[in-house]
């Protein structure tokens, strides 16, 4: 990889990982919609819904439903990891990790086979997003993406919409975030000086 391709990887990659923990806080203090405790189901709730959206395909729930609830919780699992297994991964001259150097071999080499593996469970994830996204459109007639853009639904019914953004929160969450990300970053040892890295 050419240093300018690793530089744009490694952005993206913190990018990831400030998404991700201000997502964890947003699904705490965030809206009516985001917050975990409204869209994360047990066992029995995720397989109810599941018959009852064979038996009725016409129902329509607002927020996310349970198998989505569920695929927000593995795509942020995954996410996260790939960014923090990134932190530890690397083996060429000046693309490494930030914290690459301060962990013990074995640490590196699972860093490093977990970041493949990771990636490609990630993308079947995506695809299966998408999949389900597209079996929405065509079976359903359900046009899932609008909502998903810009968190506006046409369900109908009495159901309880989003009363205010809560911008001011999400922006104090997200420099939150950027700082913690920041802090990670700042306090990982500095790379060894041996001369004969340079060779």
């Amino acid at each position: 990889m050419e240093a300018s391709g690793f530089w744009l990887h490694t952005i993206f990659g913190y990018s990831a990982l400030v998404l991700v923990l201000w997502r964890l806080g947003w699904g705490y203090i965030g809206t009516r919609y985001a917050l975990f405790r409204n869209f994360i189901a047990g066992p029995r709730s995720t397989l109810a819904y599941l018959r009852a959206e064979a038996s009725d395909p016409s129902t329509i729930q607002v927020g996310h439903s349970p198998t989505g609830g569920w695929a927000i919780i593995a795509m942020l699992a995954l996410i996260g990891l790939q960014a923090c297994s990134g932190l530890l991964n690397g083996g060429e001259l000046l693309m490494e990790g930030p914290w690459f150097q301060a962990v013990p071999g074995w640490a590196k080499d699972f860093a490093h086979e977990f970041h493949e593996l990771n990636f490609n469970i990630l993308l079947g994830l995506v695809g299966l997003h998408l999949a389900a996204i597209l079996f929405y459109a065509v079976k359903r007639k359900r046009n899932l993406l609008p909502a998903m853009i810009t968190g506006y639904s046409k369900a109908g019914g009495d159901s309880q919409g989003v009363g205010s953004h809560r911008l001011l929160p999400a922006l104090l969450l997200l420099a939150l975030a950027a700082l913690i990300v920041w802090a990670i970053i700042s306090l990982a040892p500095p790379p060894s000086a041996d001369p004969m890295d340079m060779f």
